[in-house]
């Protein structure tokens, strides 16, 4: 548990003070895009790759059967990501392009009085409510707000994710001790079964981090 607590606070400490977050979210998404390829790889599923492409990534994936077959997982790993982080970001450049009109006239007409803005973020089911320096957000074209919103949107979820993995791993706890009645030891069966259980959470965030 140590362990994982470790892994998941620098995480949160990354999101936090913005040390490493874009590494970080680099990161997951070529995570992401590599689960999304070995899933496809294992029969060849060309439908199963476009269709989470474009419900996890967002993205209109071109691929022919040919290609997926011919082609090794790093090769379309490689390929998936390249086409998800330019639609990323264009996406930011899409929120930006939206909020800074909007961010500018506010910072005019109540710059004196307003620190700062609530920006809603919903991804069509959940919605975070993401809130940036109007003053920073107007000095940096808008980038506050596609940096706030990274921020924000990586703590929300590793926090929500972390306190299921927390109740199942205690759980877990609670079912290893019949493993003693099975002459087993309960401690090797609880490792195990955590650490598997923990790249289950990881690729959990990874996704849904990813995804929203």
């Amino acid at each position: 548990m140590n362990a994982q607590r470790e892994v998941i606070y620098k995480r949160r400490r990354n999101a936090l003070f913005g040390e490493r977050l874009q590494l970080d979210i680099m990161n997951m998404l070529y995570d992401t895009c590599e689960d999304i390829v070995l899933n496809a790889k294992v029969d060849n599923n060309l439908d199963g790759l476009k269709l989470n492409a474009i419900a996890v990534l967002g993205v209109d994936f071109q691929i022919e059967l040919e290609e997926l077959e011919k082609s090794s997982e790093a090769e379309l790993t490689e390929k998936l990501y390249d086409d998800a982080y330019a639609a990323y970001h264009s996406k930011n450049k899409g929120i930006v392009e939206k909020s800074l009109p909007i961010l500018k006239q506010l910072h005019k007409t109540k710059g004196a009085t307003v620190q700062n803005v609530l920006v809603p973020f919903t991804d069509g089911k959940k919605q975070i409510g993401v809130s940036a320096n109007l003053e920073q957000a107007v000095a940096t074209e808008g980038r506050e707000v596609v940096e706030s919103m990274e921020k924000m949107i990586t703590l929300a979820i590793i926090d929500q994710a972390w306190k299921e993995h927390l109740r199942e791993m205690d759980d877990l706890k609670q079912s290893v001790q019949n493993a003693v009645y099975e002459q087993k030891d309960p401690l090797i069966i609880y490792k195990f079964e955590g650490f598997e259980m923990f790249k289950q959470f990881i690729g959990r965030v990874n996704e849904d981090a990813t995804s929203f």
